[in-house]
């Protein structure tokens, strides 16, 4: 989800000859969809717009909200946000939304700016033929994208799970066993570069697609007990695939995503399990030191570390009885 945003001294939306929507201090917001944005990125840009310090102080300094200076806001949905000019003149707009996935995320959206705003927002109308006049105060003008947070269960959460499922099997395991089943965890997301490449996200090679399959889980854990296994192929077969399909059974279990690819490449449908409380993590470092990245923390810690030490708690007081 991008936006352009432009501070304003007024700005207006005409439609069919008709003003639509019509401002004076605030925020001109233009809106871009694509499939792979979710209520997750909703929330987080609302939120974010809402307190964004663009508005100058009694110094003459861009400190102040919009919220702080009472301003108004108009949200303008613009699909060619979201176009590509890497080939030819033309540009192309093949990444926007269709409308049966963008309307609800705009008109979503809004209700959620207004929430985080406490008043009404103003719209142009999805779709239309609209001309938008402003007067750009500065000018200011920002673009933010949602990408440029999230989307995944931690590598703290993966590695954790991959280091029970080592234990639990064998509590003997080797050292490099562990580091390669922790690797492997890690490994599905090597996928993220499908946003570098322009990969549509649900695309079977797109984020959370093949490398989050049970197939690919199977592959690569065959090659890895044939390479290294050794005399102890199946138990490094076994450790090394439930490591690497828990990455996609947790990222089912996250909050935000438009599901995982399991059953790549036999059909390209996305699924998320019935639990799905684990909070969806930054990719930047620095957001893991935002209060976002503190509550990622948490749920990690409450849906993933714990249960995974009283599994490894468990597990050990049996062994030690039977021995």
């Amino acid at each position: 989800m991008r936006v352009v945003i432009q501070r304003v001294s007024n700005s207006s939306v005409t439609i069919d000859g008709n003003i639509v929507a019509s401002i004076g201090k605030g925020l001109l917001i233009l809106l871009g969809i694509i499939d792979e944005d979710a209520k997750e990125d909703v929330n987080w840009l609302s939120k974010k717009i809402a307190n964004l310090r663009v508005f100058a102080d009694e110094n003459g300094v861009m400190n102040l909200s919009i919220l702080e200076v009472g301003g108004d806001a108009i949200v303008v949905s613009q699909f060619t946000l979201h176009a590509s000019t890497k080939k030819g003149n033309r540009p192309s707009y093949i990444k926007a939304a269709k409308p049966e996935i963008a309307i609800p995320l705009y008109e979503t959206f809004i209700r959620q700016f207004e929430h985080d705003l406490g008043k009404k927002v103003q719209t142009g109308e999805f779709g239309a033929d609209m001309k938008v006049e402003l007067l750009n105060d500065g000018p200011v003008t920002i673009i933010i994208d949602s990408k440029q947070k999230r989307l995944m269960a931690s590598v703290f959460g993966h590695s954790i799970a991959a280091y029970t499922i080592s234990k639990i099997i064998d509590q003997k395991v080797s050292k490099i066993l562990v580091i390669i089943a922790i690797f492997s965890s890690i490994l599905p997301d090597v996928d993220i570069i499908s946003f570098k490449l322009g990969i549509p996200y649900l695309h079977p090679l797109g984020h959370r697609g093949f490398t989050h399959s049970i197939f690919f889980a199977i592959i690569w854990a065959l090659f890895i007990s044939f390479v290294l296994g050794k005399s102890r192929k199946q138990l490094w077969f076994l450790v090394i695939f439930l490591s690497t399909i828990s990455h996609g059974i947790l990222d089912a279990m996250t909050t935000g995503g438009r599901g995982v690819g399991f059953f790549i490449p036999i059909i390209n449908d996305r699924f998320f399990l019935p639990f799905r409380k684990i909070a969806v993590s930054p990719i930047r470092i620095g957001e893991f030191f935002s209060e976002w990245g503190i509550q990622v923390i948490f749920s990690e810690i409450k849906y993933i570390l714990m249960p995974c030490l009283i599994v490894l708690v468990i597990s050990f007081i049996i062994k030690k009885r039977k021995k």
